[in-house]
C-alpha cells in the first residue's frame, strides 16, 4: 500500500490519491517535473494504480522565484508562499519532500509532529551543517 487513499466506488476503477508536499521549493520546478512524470505514468495506467499530487510552497525567503522561468501552455502556478509549519498544518500531507533546507533551519520537527505525515524525504548534505541543522534534521553529531 502506497499510502493512499483507496477510492470506495465499486463503479470506478480503484485509484488512490497521494498528496506530497514539497516544502521549501524553490520556484517549484521539482514539482512541476514530478507532477508531469506522475501525469504521464498515470496516462500510461488510468486503470488503477496512485493518483499522485506534488504540491510546492516556500516562504520566498531565499528569493528562489524569480519569475524568470518559460511558462508553458497549462503551466501550474508558483509555489505557495507560506512557511513549511504552517503548510504541514493547511494540507496535512502524507508525504513530505524537502530539498536543501536552509543552513541552521530544522523543519523535520514540524513534520514529526504532524500526524499525518507518515514519511519525509530529505535531500541534502547530512555532515556539515549546509543543509538544515546536523543534529537536529540528521542526527548526526559532528567530530
Amino acid at each position: 500500500r502506497a499510502y493512499a487513499d483507496e477510492d470506495e466506488d465499486e463503479d470506478r476503477p480503484r485509484r488512490r490519491a497521494l498528496e506530497v508536499l514539497e516544502v521549501g521549493a524553490g520556484d517549484g520546478r521539482l514539482s512541476r517535473a514530478l507532477n508531469d512524470e506522475c501525469a504521464a505514468i498515470a496516462r500510461a495506467s488510468p486503470s488503477r494504480g496512485v493518483s499522485v499530487t506534488v504540491r510546492p510552497t516556500d516562504d520566498g525567503s531565499l528569493g528562489l522565484a524569480r519569475g524568470d522561468r518559460v511558462v508553458r501552455d497549462g503551466a501550474p502556478e508558483p509555489p505557495e508562499r507560506v512557511d513549511a509549519a504552517a503548510a504541514l498544518e493547511r494540507y496535512r500531507p502524507t508525504i513530505v519532500l524537502a530539498c536543501w533546507q536552509p543552513m541552521g533551519v530544522d523543519w523535520t520537527a514540524a513534520m514529526r509532529a504532524c500526524d499525518a505525515v507518515r514519511e519525509y524525504v530529505l535531500v541534502g548534505e547530512t555532515d556539515d551543517g549546509v543543509c538544515g541543522r546536523p543534529w537536529e534534521t540528521w542526527g548526526y553529531r559532528g567530530g
